[in-house]
């Protein structure tokens, strides 16, 4: 009976993180995207271009934050597959472990129950084949 493994393939996390930061790039910068130029004299005009240079410097903000989170996320979901692969090889190793000591509990048990199936009842002598049986068995398992 083996451990069941539980866990993330860490080049597709890689990956994620990757295409994560890459997806900033294609973001205009927050400089860029604030400027505006506009007719200047014409009343409407030089309101329309406030409200326009008020627009942009709020989406100018906004791609930043947006830009940061995806970083800041990128940068978490690595650490989150990396924590979650140390734990699931630490799990992994700790059920081998366990598997290991109950297999040889089993196999201490079934000795002591061929021994005592072997052993002689009171009042009778042991007969030369149960003895050799017995220091066969015995030689199987060091205690």
């Amino acid at each position: 009976m083996g451990g069941k493994q539980v866990g993330v393939r860490s080049g597709v996390v890689v990956d994620t993180s990757r295409r994560l930061h890459r997806s900033t790039q294609g973001l205009p910068a927050p400089a860029r995207v604030q400027q505006t130029a506009g007719e200047r004299g014409i009343p409407a005009s030089a309101q329309v271009e406030r409200a326009l240079a008020t627009a942009a410097t709020l989406l100018g903000q906004r791609v930043s934050r947006t830009e940061h989170r995806l970083n800041e996320h990128a940068d978490e979901l690595r650490a989150v597959a990396e924590r979650l692969s140390a734990t699931d090889a630490d799990v992994a190793s700790t059920a081998g472990r366990l598997e290991g000591q109950v297999a040889g509990a089993a196999l201490d048990r079934m000795v002591d129950q061929a021994e005592q199936r072997q052993a002689p009842s009171p009042g009778t002598q042991p007969s030369a084949d149960a003895d050799s049986s017995s220091a066969s068995m015995s030689g199987w398992v060091s205690r």
